[in-house]
């Protein structure tokens, strides 16, 4: 089923809670400049850049800070209530965050206006590192394969880090994924393809309300 965002929001909201759906996204990884072996730039490497698109599960509507002192209950930390959230998009900048929360689902960066996320946790495997039901790279439209892909998820795309500050073992991982790279969501058994031609929430143009995401 073809729906806006508006109508997609509203669907979501008629469900109470923290809840599950799937997603499948395109987007864009960062790379490195140059590759870590060879020093080819990645523009000579992969002309065009690179896609990733991916099918995966997500918990929408979760509180970020409330997850990882649960997580810190769980294994025993002496104080798993003395983590707290930092906002989103932390900057020299920004100290506290440019992110800011538009109800359940939302938030948007403050420096771009215009342009909004889906918030949300994606499903980890036991040591917190997410993982997808299905994965691909693809540049000028098609698949990396073989030696390709090995070059590429070994030279040219940014180690993964950990997050020191929540004091885990299982990591609580969490994401915001630009809409415009979120091709459908689906969850109640029905899959909804986004249109990005569609309607826009009112708030998406309106002044925002300062409010800090993941708090």
């Amino acid at each position: 089923m073809l729906v806006s965002l508006v109508e997609l929001l509203e669907l979501l909201d008629a469900h109470k809670g923290a809840m599950i759906v799937t997603m499948t996204t395109k987007t864009q990884p960062k790379m490195l400049v140059k590759s870590r072996s060879t020093g080819q730039s990645a523009a000579e490497r992969f002309p065009g850049g690179v896609d990733r698109l991916a099918y995966g599960r997500f918990m929408l509507a979760n509180n970020y800070g409330d997850n990882v002192q649960a997580q810190r209950e769980r294994e025993g930390h002496e104080n798993p209530e003395g983590f707290e959230a930092a906002g989103l998009w932390v900057s020299k900048k920004h100290p506290e965050g440019a992110g800011q929360q538009f109800g359940r689902f939302m938030v948007i960066h403050v420096d771009k206006p215009g342009t909004f996320y889906f918030r949300c946790r994606p499903h980890a495997d036991e040591h917190g590192h997410p993982v997808k039901i299905r994965s691909e790279y693809r540049a000028a439209n098609v698949q990396i394969t073989g030696d390709d892909l090995d070059d590429l998820t070994d030279n040219y795309l940014p180690a993964k880090g950990k997050s020191h500050k929540q004091e885990v073992d299982k990591e609580i991982p969490y994401r915001a994924y630009e809409v415009a790279g979120v091709q459908s969501v689906t969850f109640g058994g029905e899959m909804y393809e986004l249109d990005h031609n569609g309607e826009t929430p009112e708030w998406a143009v309106a002044e925002p309300v300062q409010q800090p995401a993941f708090t």
